[in-house]
């Protein structure tokens, strides 16, 4: 590995996701060159030592397979003698192949420019913080919520996709329709702001689906997920979204009465009455 230490004036991100490279862009100082690559771009590279740093992202979302390996392999071939930091919002999921790589240091996505920061001393841009808190709560379960019908409820401050047995599948495009309901025009990776919380309960008949449902909103969409999920395959589950931004609570099978609890709670309900969805 490079002198860490050496001043950094010009850096290549290869990086699909270009939101990505955009928010790092704007916490860097304006004299440190940014040299943008998509991976099919990396992929082809051949003048690699004229930068100062390689920032490679995994680029695996929508649990596909991971595009960074590759072109990693195609720039350690090129005898690269500068570092490389290979970037992921769940580190957990890069393959040991990458993250036991001498040549290579893995950094979550998110904590890239403190990383830069520290190791090389970049003053970064003071960015005005404009948090607010996510209006819509979101509980997504193939069971009933007890008490609650599917809908929306007061005025978009809750959102309950249930009941959906066996066709789970169609709950992410019955969850994007209701939130184009709420807010007009909605789109997960622009607009997760907008939304509060996640709940998604698993169970033991559907745990492919529920889990990937969870894991891509934690991953691709980066939001905090609470998974709500019974004792059974519990091992499973927790190796599922092990890396990942999920909690994992323990509830009793089926999750209606602890989804109701939470359902509740967002409402400012009392326990167990029932209310009217709005139609």
């Amino acid at each position: 590995m490079e002198n860490q230490n050496k001043k950094l004036e010009k850096i290549l991100v290869i990086n699909d996701n270009t939101e990505d490279i955009a928010e790092l862009k704007k916490v860097l100082p304006g004299d440190l060159k940014v040299k943008e690559m998509s991976q099919f771009e990396g992929s082809l590279i051949k003048r690699i030592n004229q930068y100062d740093l390689i920032v490679l992202d995994n680029d695996a979302n929508e649990a596909k397979q991971s595009k960074g390996k590759k072109t990693l392999k195609h720039i350690l071939k090129r005898k690269v003698r500068i570092p490389i930091v290979y970037t992921s919002q769940s580190p957990g999921w890069i393959d040991k192949e990458v993250s036991n790589n001498s040549r290579v240091t893995v950094v979550k996505t998110s904590d890239l420019p403190n990383y830069l920061s520290n190791i090389y001393g970049i003053q970064l841009n003071q960015l005005q913080e404009n948090k607010q808190d996510g209006k819509t709560s979101i509980i997504v379960t193939y069971n009933n919520v007890e008490h609650y019908k599917p809908g929306i409820y007061d005025n978009g401050k809750l959102l309950i996709v249930s009941d959906t047995k066996r066709t789970f599948k169609k709950a992410p495009e019955v969850t994007a329709r209701n939130l184009e309901t709420i807010f007009g025009t909605f789109d997960f990776r622009k607009d997760k702001d907008k939304i509060k919380d996640i709940y998604v309960y698993v169970g033991l008949n559907a745990i492919e689906e529920p889990l990937n449902l969870a894991c891509s909103l934690a991953h691709d969409v980066r939001k905090q997920v609470y998974v709500m999920a019974c004792n059974c395959s519990w091992e499973e589950k927790v190796s599922r979204i092990r890396g990942l931004d999920i909690i994992l609570h323990q509830v009793h099978c089926g999750g209606e009465y602890e989804l109701m609890q939470i359902a509740d709670n967002i409402l400012g309900r009392y326990q167990g009455k029932k209310i009217k969805e709005k139609k």
